[in-house]
């Protein structure tokens, strides 16, 4: 599974953990150098994470003295279906 997150361009000041059911499973960090437009980001969740699953708990940590967010839009989907842009 691929899980896609969608965030601010020009978000400052966030550094984040991306965990999955308690797995982390990828960091972000973003400077508010991105356009002026929402964009998503896609992280690849191991299988053995979301297996037999029918939902998982998304959590974004932020690192200290940073922000996390915010996350306009969050969606799981099969790996097939998503251009992974990690």
């Amino acid at each position: 599974m691929v899980l896609q997150a969608t965030y601010w361009g020009k978000q400052r000041n966030s550094r984040l953990k991306i965990f999955v059911d308690g797995v982390q499973v990828d960091a972000e960090s973003m400077d508010g150098g991105g356009p002026i437009a929402f964009g998503a980001r896609s992280y690849k969740v191991p299988h053995e994470v979301t297996k037999g699953k029918q939902f998982v708990v998304v959590r974004f940590e932020p690192d200290v003295n940073a922000g996390a967010g915010p996350v306009f839009g969050c969606l799981m989907c099969p790996v097939e279906t998503v251009t992974v842009t990690t």
